[in-house]
C-alpha cells in the first residue's frame, strides 16, 4: 500500500511541472480564484453586481454569467469570483493586472487590483486581497 501513495504523491508534485519537451502535465481540477466581501460586522455583504476588468485592454468579464448557480451559492456567502481557468488564456506567466468590481445598486462598493497569472496549467493569483472589510 505505501509504494502506491507515494507513487501517487509523486504523481501530485510533478503534475504541473515543465518537461524538458515543453510539454506541461496538468491535474485535472478546474480552478477559481475569490474574494470575501464583509461589511464592519463580519457579515457577509450582497453585492447587486460584479465584474472584473483587464486593465491592459479595458475587457469586462462577468463571472457571475459562467455558471449562475455557483455564483448565487457563493454570494450568499459574500464570495466572488475573481478569476477561473477558462480564462487563463487572458493572463501570462508573469502576470496580468485585473480590477475587481462590486456594485451596489448604481454605487461601486468595491474596486479591487489584482494580478493574476497563470503556471501553463491554472490561474494563480500573484498580488491582491483575499478578503475586503467595508
Amino acid at each position: 500500500m505505501k509504494p502506491i501513495l507515494y507513487l501517487v504523491l509523486l504523481l501530485l508534485t510533478l503534475s504541473c511541472m515543465r518537461k524538458d519537451d515543453d510539454t506541461v502535465a496538468c491535474t485535472e481540477e478546474y480552478r477559481m480564484l475569490n474574494v470575501t466581501v464583509l461589511d464592519a460586522d463580519m457579515k457577509p455583504v450582497l453585492l447587486d453586481s460584479t465584474f472584473v476588468t483587464r486593465t491592459s485592454t479595458s475587457e469586462v468579464i462577468f463571472f457571475s454569467q459562467e455558471d449562475p448557480w455557483i455564483d448565487s451559492v457563493l454570494r450568499l456567502q459574500g464570495i466572488y469570483i475573481i478569476f477561473t481557468d477558462g480564462h487563463m488564456h487572458q493572463t501570462s506567466t508573469n502576470g496580468e493586472e485585473f480590477t475587481f468590481h462590486g456594485f451596489l445598486g448604481p454605487d461601486e462598493l468595491v474596486s479591487e487590483p489584482y494580478i493574476i497569472a497563470n503556471d501553463l496549467c491554472h490561474v494563480v493569483k500573484i498580488s491582491g486581497r483575499d478578503t475586503i472589510k467595508m
